[in-house]
């Protein structure tokens, strides 16, 4: 019997393509090695002008924080004793100049049978305090003294649950301001139960007083029942 030399050739490429295809199906897989050493990081001149920085990379963002050089020091606080031995709180300091301060303190609301005094006392090196005599105001918390541009004083004060103010020009003897500064309520909605802690500085155009105000209301855990926001004023 005689083949056909066309349908030969056919079978023939057929039987080339299924070897092929069976060798392609029994390769076997190559793994791909990964080298995970990693890169040495790039050493850079510290030039001494600009702060050290750590990057701290994540998968979503890139953030960068200024680390402390290392010929810097971290300022560090040693307790020196009491300045003003007693049961004193809320003290305030003011520059008199010519290397002489001014600290005035109030007496501790705890403290039985108190009309809320104000005291005052000097010092030339800001550590040792030299008591003043007499007591500067009564029914007085949390004294806020600032030297106004005339050279004269005024302290600001919280009584009665709102801040108040006095002058003076010799910061010893005080006479009351008719009013009040800050009330308990403002234009920013807030009606509190009282303001308090006054810090106030002069910046050559305007005063800038930060004070506390009392809302009712426990907050989270908190022992007591009230909440206390910080709000400022010009």
């Amino acid at each position: 019997m005689k083949y056909d030399i066309d349908m030969y050739k056919k079978r023939v490429v057929f039987l080339v393509v299924l070897v092929l295809l069976l060798l392609g199906c029994a390769v076997p897989e190559v793994p791909v090695v990964v080298d995970t050493t990693p890169e040495p990081a790039p050493v850079v001149e510290d030039s001494g002008t600009m702060p050290a920085v750590e990057e701290t990379i994540s998968r979503d963002n890139i953030e960068t924080r200024e680390l402390p050089r290392s010929d810097e020091k971290e300022p560090q606080w040693v307790y020196g004793g009491q300045a003003i031995a007693g049961n004193y709180a809320d003290s305030d300091f003011v520059n008199l100049g010519e290397g002489k301060y001014r600290m005035y303190y109030a007496i501790e609301p705890e403290v039985p049978g108190n009309k809320l005094e104000v005291y005052s006392a000097t010092s030339t090196d800001g550590i040792t305090w030299t008591a003043e005599a007499g007591v500067r105001r009564t029914m007085t918390v949390f004294p806020d003294v600032v030297q106004l541009p005339d050279g004269t004083w005024r302290m600001y004060f919280q009584n009665a649950g709102v801040i108040k103010s006095a002058k003076s020009s010799d910061g010893l003897k005080w006479t009351d301001e008719s009013g009040s500064r800050v009330d308990t309520k403002n234009n920013e909605g807030f009606t509190f139960t009282r303001v308090a802690g006054p810090s106030t500085f002069y910046d050559g155009s305007k005063y800038i007083m930060a004070y506390s105000g009392a809302l009712s209301g426990k907050y989270k855990d908190a022992p007591n029942p009230e909440m206390a926001v910080l709000m400022w004023a010009t």
